[in-house]
């Protein structure tokens, strides 16, 4: 249920009135029923909610049209000096994995326009081929084994990654990937 915040203290002591059972199916009946006259429709709540990502549709769009990863950050950065939620996003892109940032960047770039199947197939092979980096190892003891959130990226700057580096997460490690038997061709 979504209520607006104006009706709080009404629904409030409409919920007080009410006389509860044990028996959980009546008691959510009960607090739906209490609740009703002050929840939203569902038109209201699609005009009156928009998350994060709807407000900032039209931003992140033009952040991510750039022709570079790092003219993206730059971008991104910019809107974060107005914005506490893009500032929140920027910490966590920087704090996070320069390789996996150009690997993600890569990836996106490369499927665009793929047909989905292709793009499953791309997705397979490139999590296996990182699985098998210490780099995934590196975040995966810094966040959830050790939990110091001090982790020791390979790469200081995604700039710094080598090409053939970058390109080996993109080549098979097998000779046919078995995930293109299993779906099948549009």
């Amino acid at each position: 249920h979504v209520i607006k915040q104006a009706t709080h203290n009404d629904v409030l002591s409409s919920l007080c009135e009410q006389t509860f059972s044990n028996d959980a199916a009546a008691t959510s009946k009960t607090i739906s029923e209490a609740l009703a006259p002050f929840c939203l429709s569902p038109q209201e709540l699609n005009r009156t909610l928009q998350s994060e990502l709807q407000i900032a549709q039209r931003e992140l769009f033009a952040a991510c049209q750039q022709t570079s990863l790092g003219e993206m950050l730059q971008a991104f950065r910019d809107l974060a000096e107005h914005s506490e939620w893009y500032a929140n996003a920027v910490d966590t892109m920087t704090h996070g994995s320069p390789l996996s940032a150009l690997i993600i960047y890569e990836q996106l770039k490369r499927h665009r326009y793929s047909p989905l199947r292709t793009v499953f197939i791309s997705e397979y092979q490139l999590a296996t081929n990182v699985v098998r980096y210490p780099e995934f190892a590196e975040g995966v003891r810094a966040l959830l084994i050790d939990k110091d959130k001090q982790p020791k990226w390979a790469f200081e700057h995604f700039t710094h990654v080598p090409a053939s580096l970058l390109e080996s997460f993109f080549s098979p490690p097998w000779d046919e990937n078995p995930l293109a038997q299993l779906i099948p061709e549009t």
